[in-house]
């Protein structure tokens, strides 16, 4: 399958070129920085762009089955100012895909972006209040216009994510959270979405996973 992928040079994303190269697929890689994935392989090419340029994703788009957005904020102090990458690059995400023609979308939000029970004090009063509520209303208005924009979408809300070990050992809840989710490692998160791609189980929904 060839496979066009978003946010190729983070964790998740350099996990699941990994994963999905290992499966014998075809993975077209988008990155600021191209020079930044230094992973070789015949079927993996790799191309300049970000979400912000809508010519980038339609030449990324030409050919492939399926878009893995995995794009995302690193860092605490930029998720106070997220500046429209959700909500506008996934719009910009959605109208390559028309342009194209690609139906299929998995992309990943977080399970933050609900309130959910076992918030503890901190997170739900310090941390996601001074650092995140700005991130996660962005990543809502995301889901809203995927929801709504008639692909085979699959929306991935997964935890904190660690640099834990591949286990293929993990919970998934459709179109709920979990009220006791715990911290997921990338690689887990990115076989999820490789599983998902091979076997597509979930397409419409809004899939938590969790340990």
């Amino acid at each position: 399958m060839k496979i066009a992928l978003l946010g190729s040079t983070g964790g998740t994303g350099l996990a699941f070129i990994d994963q999905a190269l290992a499966n014998g697929h075809e993975v077209k890689a988008l990155a600021r920085n191209p020079l930044a994935l230094s992973i070789n392989s015949p079927n993996l090419e790799i191309m300049a762009g970000n979400v912000f340029n809508v010519s980038s994703l339609t030449a990324l788009f030409q050919g492939v089955e399926v878009v893995v957005s995995a794009f995302g904020i690193a860092g605490l102090w930029q998720a106070r100012k997220p500046g429209g990458l959700y909500s506008v690059g996934g719009g910009n995400v959605i109208e390559a895909m028309a342009k194209t023609s690609v139906q299929r979308l998995l992309v990943v939000t977080s399970s933050g972006v609900e309130p959910q029970e076992n918030d503890n004090f901190f997170f739900r009063y310090l941390l996601k209040p001074l650092f995140l509520k700005k991130m996660y209303e962005d990543m809502a208005q995301l889901e809203k216009k995927v929801t709504s924009s008639g692909l085979a979408y699959t929306i991935v809300r997964p935890p904190y994510l660690t640099n834990g070990p591949l286990t293929g050992q993990y919970r998934v809840a459709v179109n709920r959270n979990f009220s006791d989710d715990k911290d997921l490692s990338r690689t887990d998160l990115a076989h999820f979405l490789l599983q998902e791609v091979e076997q597509n189980r979930y397409p419409g929904s809004t899939v938590a996973i969790s340990y």
